[in-house]
C-alpha cells in the first residue's frame, strides 16, 4: 500500500530538480571568460550536476580526517592572498579546490592550495561533515538543488553509474549537502569566509583533533585510507539527509546477546 507514496515521492523530487536546475537570478560571481558554459550565470555546475557533485566521493577514511582549524586556516590563506575577493568569491575558490581544480571555479585567485588531503570533518553534533558536498552546496545554496540533486546523483552512483558503487548514498553525502546548503544561505558578503566557517562548524561541535575526539567504536569502523571499490555494507548507508551522519552500530546477535547475558 505504500508504494503508490514512493512513487509520488520520486516525482516530486524529479520535478524540484527540473524546477531548479537553474537560477532564478544570475550567480554573483565573476565569470570564467575562458570557459563559454560559464558565461550563462543562470546555469548551475556548468549544466553538469553529476560530474561536477562528487566525482570521486566514498565513505570518509581516518587518512582524510582534517580539523576544523585545518579548513579555516586554507580558507585564511586564500582570503591573505586575495584581498580583493569578498566572501561568497572566496567560497567559489574554495569549492573548486575541493572539486580537484579550478573547472567549475568562476573566480580567478592567486597562490596554490591543498584541501582534498583532508576531505572530511567530524561535529559532535552532525557526525561525519564531507567537505566535497559542503562547499558545493554552499556555493550553490538552494534546498531544492539539494536534496533533489542530491538523491538523484547518489541513485546514480548506488547503481554504479560509472562504475562508483562505493559512493551511492555513504552516510554523510546527504546531510553533507543539506549542511553546506544552510551555510551557503547565511553567508554575509562582508565578514570573512573563515570566521563564518568557524563558527557555523564549532557551533556543530566540530573537532580540531578527531583522532581522539571521535569515539572508538566509530573510529574502528573507518578504513585506515583506502576506499570502498564495491557498494557499501547497509550500515554504512543513509538515506535521509537528517541525523547524525555515522556508522549505524549493528547489533550484537540474540545468540552473542544470550551469551553475554550468562557471561
Amino acid at each position: 500500500m505504500k508504494k503508490p507514496c514512493y512513487i509520488l515521492l520520486v516525482i516530486f523530487l524529479f520535478s524540484v530538480s527540473l524546477v531548479e536546475a537553474r537560477f532564478i537570478h544570475p550567480d554573483q560571481n565573476i565569470p570564467n571568460l575562458y570557459n563559454p558554459q560559464s558565461l550563462n550565470r543562470y546555469a548551475y555546475v556548468l549544466n553538469n550536476p553529476y560530474k561536477y557533485v562528487d566525482h570521486s566521493g566514498n565513505e570518509p577514511t581516518q587518512a582524510q580526517l582534517g580539523s576544523i582549524k585545518s579548513v579555516a586556516d586554507q580558507i585564511r590563506a586564500i582570503e591573505v592572498n586575495n584581498p580583493n575577493l569578498n566572501s561568497r568569491q572566496i567560497l567559489s575558490v574554495v569549492a573548486a579546490q575541493y572539486g580537484g581544480g579550478s573547472n567549475i571555479n568562476s573566480v580567478k585567485a592567486e597562490g596554490t592550495y591543498n584541501f582534498n588531503d583532508k576531505r572530511f570533518v567530524y561535529t559532535s553534533e552532525k557526525g561525519f561533515i564531507d567537505q566535497t558536498h559542503f562547499f558545493r552546496n554552499a556555493k550553490y545554496p538552494s534546498y531544492g538543488v539539494s536534496l533533489a540533486g542530491g538523491y538523484f546523483v547518489e541513485g546514480l552512483q548506488f547503481a554504479g553509474f560509472k562504475g562508483q558503487y562505493g559512493s551511492g548514498f555513504s552516510y554523510e553525502d546527504l546531510s553533507s549537502n543539506l549542511l553546506g546548503t544552510q551555510f551557503g544561505r547565511s553567508i554575509n558578503l562582508n565578514d570573512p569566509l573563515s570566521k563564518q566557517y568557524e563558527s557555523f562548524a564549532y557551533g556543530l561541535g566540530g573537532s580540531d583533533n578527531p583522532q581522539t575526539d571521535i569515539p572508538s567504536n566509530i573510529m574502528a569502523t573507518l578504513p585506515k585510507n583506502k576506499q570502498s571499490a564495491t557498494r557499501l555494507p547497509s550500515e554504512k548507508v543513509k538515506y535521509t539527509p537528517f541525523g547524525k551522519a555515522i556508522p549505524k552500530q549493528q547489533k550484537p546477535s540474540l545468540f552473542n546477546r544470550v551469551k553475554s547475558f550468562f557471561g
